[in-house]
């Protein structure tokens, strides 16, 4: 596979990830990820090990939304990858729409993904989402200015 078909199908994998956000799917998005994927999230849980553990918690997030959606946008995004692993590096915006598709509110994350090639396909094997936080307040800063 060439450097430019293993980005594409990276790419591949984020398009996959935004599409399955807003379609709300969790089972869908829970496939974009390894078996024995580790994720290191912002929020609540020190880390989540292996696919099932990570698939309730995507459950429980999408299953909140209710009528709404949430529209997912990678920004600053850096591919290194070879012949059966890679890595990217983004910053991820997910941002709150109404029923009518208005943005509500939105948040940026810092994001690395460790992937792995399959006989199939690209999936995450590590996530690692983190936003920065301001020394004197203590508070996550959630948009990059």
């Amino acid at each position: 596979m060439s450097q430019i078909e293993t980005n594409a199908a990276i790419e591949a994998v984020m398009a996959d990830y935004a599409a399955a956000v807003l379609a709300k799917e969790p089972a869908r998005l829970t496939s974009l990820y390894a078996p024995d994927v580790r994720v290191f999230d912002a929020f609540g849980v020190w880390s989540f090990e292996g696919r099932e553990a990570w698939a309730r918690n995507l459950e429980d997030w999408l299953g909140s939304i209710g009528d709404g959606s949430v529209q997912v946008q990678f920004q600053a995004v850096r591919i290194v990858a070879h012949a059966e692993t890679g890595w990217l590096s983004a910053l991820i915006t997910y941002s709150a729409l109404d029923a009518a598709g208005h943005v509500l509110r939105s948040m940026q994350n810092r994001l690395t993904w460790l992937l792995m090639r399959n006989a199939e396909r690209w999936v995450i094997a590590h996530e690692h989402t983190s936003m920065p936080v301001d020394f004197e307040s203590k508070k996550a800063i959630l948009r990059r200015d």
